[in-house]
């Protein structure tokens, strides 16, 4: 609209010029009108240059923004890996405990050597397992390598004391380190009280080779565009350069451990502008001319590519991003109308080997068959997004009890109880799900929900796949 009044301005004033000169000058009219056209020139080529910069700097935010919203996934993706190593590793000596309180009075050293031993035979990256009766290590093993450890009080332990004392009066496992040990050497030690008839009876101690257990953990999803490190509560540094924790762009996100939590810092190595934004600035100058319908085709162009962006590229369902968006409103329905959501999170089963053996293709087919058979099982209310790989995550809203959630699971799972011809072959295909609902009349957590059904489906893959899994919800 600017443009367009001083260019009429101009153009009154062109006019003008005209007729007063018209018999003295007609070279003299001639110049003036070039003067004016070149001033006509200039004036659009600035609007539409003030446009395109305008433009380009949104794109240039945009970018780093979604380069920033690309080392959050990253970093939640390592972060994800570290804590399923973790809680397998972390569930030895809850069963140990278990074990122990059960069969209190049949216990001699011999058992409880024998269970050590197939319980460290079973787990990776695990130096020692001990058991301390009262506060004084009685059981170790294996015992090469850690003798040391035998017979050491655990009040001796000045350093680790505070966490004890609090592991022994909250009786709950409390993780610690990584740490220097008494044998030797360094690791993460997860201690754990035994309660026998409600008195406290000794604790166990699983301890954890550090940096063979973190190297596996991230060894399947290293991204040498990334680099990060991670850091204990109290600030030390014990993978990755202690620098990136200085730096400005990074980002930052925290891991909760038992009794505790880790920071992770995340960077790109070098984040470069693309070409095409030099180029954009270069055209900025060059396209003086660029009319509105112009303007209207970038425009047009830019919100195509951002729905794309929000779209899973196989499946055609919504990704990750736009799943934030369906969270959002489906919780924000669900507190207004006095009604449930439900989140589910579906993992397809042995997605790795049907890739290993029958090829990508085979694997993308699959999970686009997934995908169908899963949309034609919920409602037209209900969202399925596809999070990666073989993740799916299924929003369900207007849910008058926990049941309905339940139900739509069932039919989904009775769906892949049938044999599926993908790419012609016949493959029986099947489903792991974690389920879990919100409570009505408290306000609803997008984070929580989400963990409750990674939790869910965690325990639906502990007892064998091809189920799902409810998580309890306790209403206060």
């Amino acid at each position: 609209m600017s443009g367009r009044i001083h260019y009429e301005i101009i153009q009154e004033n062109s006019s003008k010029i005209k007729l007063d000169t018209i018999n003295m000058h007609q070279s003299s009219n001639t110049f003036k009108s070039k003067i004016i056209s070149i001033a006509i020139a200039i004036l659009v080529w600035f609007v539409v240059f003030c446009v395109l910069h305008t433009l380009t700097k949104f794109e240039k935010d945009n970018y780093l923004v979604e380069e920033k919203e690309d080392a959050e996934n990253y970093g939640e993706l390592l972060r994800s890996s570290v804590d399923r190593e973790l809680n397998s590793l972390l569930f030895i000596s809850n069963g140990l405990a278990s074990y122990l309180s059960v069969y209190k009075d049949e216990l001699d050293p011999i058992k409880i050597n024998a269970i050590l031993e197939d319980l460290w035979s079973r787990a990776k990256h695990v130096r020692n397992l001990g058991v301390a009766v009262g506060y004084r290590f009685k059981y170790v093993y294996p015992v090469a390598g850690n003798e040391r450890v035998i017979g050491v009080d655990l009040h001796s332990l000045q350093a680790q004391w505070p966490k004890i004392k609090m592991a022994v009066k909250t009786r709950q496992g409390i993780l610690d380190g990584p740490l220097d040990l008494i044998q030797g050497g360094s690791g993460i030690i997860y201690r754990y009280p035994v309660f026998i008839k409600n008195q406290y009876w000794g604790m166990l101690s699983t301890v954890i080779n550090t940096q063979p257990f973190l190297e596996e953990a991230f060894q399947r999803n290293r991204n040498s565009d990334y680099e990060f490190a991670i850091r204990t509560q109290d600030g030390k540094v014990f993978f990755g350069d202690p620098n990136l924790f200085k730096h400005k762009r990074a980002i930052l996100i925290e891991s909760n451990l038992p009794n505790g939590k880790w920071e992770w810092v995340i960077e790109k190595r070098d984040i470069q502008k693309p070409l095409y934004f030099y180029v954009l600035d270069a055209l900025s100058i060059v396209l003086s001319i660029i009319t509105a319908a112009g303007v209207y085709y970038y425009l047009h162009e830019r919100n195509s590519l951002t729905k794309e962006a929000l779209i899973d590229s196989l499946t055609n369902l919504p990704n990750r991003r736009y799943l934030d968006k369906v969270l959002l409103k489906a919780s924000i329905d669900a507190e207004r109308n006095h009604e449930l959501m439900a989140v589910m999170l579906i993992d397809l089963d042995c997605f790795k080997s049907i890739n290993d053996t029958r090829g990508h293709a085979f694997g993308d087919a699959a999970l686009v068959r997934v995908a169908e058979i899963i949309q034609s099982k919920i409602r037209g209310t209900d969202t399925l997004s596809r999070m990666g790989g073989d993740e799916f995550v299924l929003v369900l809203n207007h849910l008058k009890s926990p049941n309905d959630a339940q139900k739509i699971a069932t039919k989904i799972m009775d769906a892949f109880k049938e044999t599926q011809s993908i790419l012609g072959i016949p493959v029986k295909l099947s489903l792991s799900i974690g389920l879990t609902t919100s409570i009505i009349k408290e306000r609803i957590n997008i984070k929580n929900l989400l963990k409750h059904a990674d939790e869910a489906l965690y325990l639906a893959k502990g007892e064998g796949r091809g189920r799902f899994k409810v998580y309890e919800v306790t209403q206060n």
